[in-house]
């Protein structure tokens, strides 16, 4: 499978929204979090079909 350029990373809830996405983000990667783009409490099927869709990768 070829990965979709540019490569997004998603961070979810268990990696945190600091250490992880920073070092990513110091690397020159393309990064998000994801309390930056939905409540804590949504639904694992909420936002994994959302990231699916975009063609991050988490």
């Amino acid at each position: 499978m070829k990965l979709p350029e540019p490569f997004t990373y998603f961070v979810d809830r268990s990696l945190g929204r600091e250490v992880v996405v920073q070092a990513l983000r110091a690397a020159g990667e393309q990064v998000h979090a994801h309390d930056d783009l939905f409540p804590q409490n949504t639904p694992d099927t909420t936002w994994l079909t959302d990231v699916g869709q975009r063609g991050w990768w988490s």
